[in-house]
């Protein structure tokens, strides 16, 4: 049985996928009688006229309801980390070993600045710790740096009491 190319009208072989003058896919050929089996049926309702938007899945094969882990609710996504609270700890790493006098300034300044804007982010940035963690190093050399300086003026009073004691 020979069938018609659909472009070029050219009589085309029996089981011929294409059509040897033009060069068209040609359909294949449809069995009278059997029935059409569909390995996969559409997604969508043949009831419906027009597409809906977003297309409408038949019950049968909607995805089932996501399940929610234990406690009902997703586990919040790990905030970023504030850059400010970050050179706050370096600095206050710095003023213990090699500079003791910016390292401090530095620890404290970003120290209260990584904290402010820690809490007007309200949960987006994370951090407090290392804020924390940078002012207790900034104030605990400001406190060596104060009782240091108290001292030198100590020891220099009474150098000179003294020496006009002596005289």
């Amino acid at each position: 049985m020979t069938t018609e190319c659909p472009t070029c009208k050219t009589p085309v072989p029996a089981g011929a996928a294409f059509c040897p003058n033009c060069g068209t896919r040609t359909p294949p050929p449809q069995s009278v009688g059997s029935p059409t089996i569909m390995i996969n049926p559409p997604l969508v309702d043949p009831t419906q006229t027009e597409p809906a938007y977003p297309p409408q899945v038949p019950a049968a094969y909607a995805p089932p309801p996501q399940q929610l882990p234990p406690g009902g609710y997703y586990a919040p996504s790990q905030p970023t980390t504030s850059t400010t609270a970050i050179v706050s700890l370096i600095g206050g790493i710095l003023a213990w070993t090699v500079l003791p006098l910016i390292g401090m300034v530095v620890a404290l300044i970003a120290g209260h600045m990584a904290r402010n804007e820690i809490r007007r982010a309200g949960g987006q940035l994370g951090g407090d710790g290392l804020a924390i963690a940078g002012l207790i190093l900034g104030y605990a050399q400001l406190v060596i740096t104060v009782i240091g300086c108290c001292a030198i003026i100590a020891i220099g009073g009474l150098t000179l009491l003294g020496a006009s004691a002596g005289t």
